[in-house]
């Protein structure tokens, strides 16, 4: 009887939560803020729990979106597949990666705020649900999709660097 309980207020919350991403896209945002941890430790705990709001989970991005500051990993993913190489890059903490989010932003790339103690963990479950996404934090090596100032690792010349090895022959 506990477990068929337990199923029903499963199923109920995930229609609420879907219900408002659709119906009251705003007002689900604000409530969002509070929520999420409480949310996000539900799919990791219920599988079934994470099927039902997969589509409903919001997380706020560092790029101006015309619908608002929050995206779902699919329109993340969608808006980012040319630039990412499929990566998702997120900050934990604002103050400590700013500089690397202000890096990001001059080289047009977007990450994903995802500041709360349950992150971690959440992107653990949602990699491993999920093989194709593959999270990074914004202070590890973003060099390969940063712009280069019209520079290569080639000559000016034309002519490919010498190797240490071609150089002392």
């Amino acid at each position: 009887t506990v477990q068929k309980i337990g199923r029903f207020i499963v199923k109920k919350v995930a229609e609420k939560l879907n219900r408002m991403n659709k119906k009251q896209r705003k007002v689900y945002e604000q409530i969002w803020e509070n929520i999420n941890p409480i949310v996000k430790f539900g799919c990791i705990q219920d599988n079934s729990f994470y099927d039902k709001v997969k589509n409903s989970m919001i997380f706020k991005s560092t790029a101006e979106i015309e619908n608002g500051p929050f995206t779902t990993l699919e329109e993340y993913s969608l808006r980012n597949k040319e630039k990412n190489d499929g990566v998702i890059f997120y900050a934990s903490d604002l103050v400590e990666q700013g500089t690397y989010l202000d890096l990001m932003k001059e080289n047009d790339l977007e990450a994903l705020i995802l500041d709360a103690l349950i992150d971690v963990h959440f992107i653990q479950f949602l990699e491993g649900k999920d093989q194709n996404l593959k999270f990074s934090r914004v202070d590890s090596d973003i060099s390969k999709f940063l712009k280069k100032d019209g520079k290569d690792d080639k000559k000016e010349d034309g002519q490919k660097e010498e190797s240490p090895e071609q150089a002392s022959i």
